[in-house]
């Protein structure tokens, strides 16, 4: 975990320790209660040391990724290529469509 992000944790799992303890206070079996949540915070610490030693890989930049994504070719899920994409023909006004309108036969 990053050294920055340790005060933020610490204070978050110490509100989630807290919260456990009202819990337990407040279940009919104590013990019972108690075990389930120190299974439930062992659970939840193992995430997040599983999480925290992985390596990381270095994030592209949103315009790397759309470069990728572009010149990549697409892949159906059994592997092979996929067709190419059809672009839509852009579209100006209301009407759809990129031709000029004609003047009517009763306009000079």
């Amino acid at each position: 975990m990053a050294e920055e992000l340790l005060d933020a944790s610490t204070a978050q799992l110490s509100g989630a320790m807290n919260e456990a303890a009202l819990w337990i206070s407040r279940q009919d079996d104590a013990q019972t209660a108690r075990v389930r949540s120190h299974a439930a915070l062992d659970a939840l610490l193992a995430g997040v040391r599983a999480l925290s030693a992985r390596p990381r890989r270095p994030r592209a930049s949103p315009a790397a990724s759309a470069r990728r994504a572009l010149l990549s070719p697409r892949r159906t899920a059994s592997g092979s290529a996929a067709p190419p994409r059809r672009r839509r023909a852009p579209r100006c006004g209301r009407g759809g469509s990129d031709i000029p309108r004609r003047a009517s036969r009763g306009s000079p």
